[in-house]
């Protein structure tokens, strides 16, 4: 499968659940776990998921096919292949991330932080708008935009740096906060 192809995946599943929000990390992680698929069989997979009636965004493992010998059916990964999945992202430094929405993702351990209170990895951004308020984390960031728009800043490799030691200082302000209540 080619990131064209996975982008038309990406895009069907953004048209029936709203909440699903890919990265170019994301791109990344679904290309290495669906990327020797066919096109085809992994749109047919997703269909299948969505007139089963799926609740929440499939994961790449859910899509992932495998052509039986003889059959055209397609069936499931294995839990096997699933473990094997989990084990090489992990290896890859990703970590399991439970989205606000209740939805969970792969994301890079070091964008992430453990949230005692919810058991689960959480994004830092995530983590700070819920500890300092939107409003507060949109501003912090407004201060190191010196005024350009976040599209123009995305594909700015100093300004990444900067936005992500933001987050990093005010993650770590929230969890002293934390410890001192």
């Amino acid at each position: 499968m080619t990131k064209s192809e996975m982008t038309k995946i990406f895009r069907m599943i953004s048209g029936a659940f709203a909440t699903f929000r890919p990265s170019e990390d994301s791109l990344d992680i679904w290309l290495r776990v669906l990327g020797d698929c066919p096109f085809e069989a992994v749109q047919a997979q997703l269909v299948s998921y969505l007139r089963q009636g799926g609740e929440k965004a499939p994961l790449p493992g859910q899509l992932r096919t495998k052509r039986l010998v003889g059959d055209s059916s397609t069936i499931r990964s294995t839990s096997q292949e699933r473990s094997k999945e989990r084990t090489e992202m992990i290896s890859l430094g990703f970590v399991f991330v439970k989205l606000d929405d209740g939805l969970h993702t792969w994301d890079r351990k070091e964008f992430c932080i453990w949230d005692t209170a919810l058991n689960a990895y959480r994004r830092k951004v995530d983590f700070c708008m819920d500890k300092w308020g939107a409003t507060a984390v949109t501003n912090a960031i407004k201060e190191i935009t010196q005024g350009q728009t976040l599209t123009s800043l995305v594909s700015n490799f100093d300004w990444v740096i900067a936005y992500r030691a933001k987050i990093d200082e005010l993650t770590e302000e929230a969890q002293k906060v934390e410890v001192e209540k």
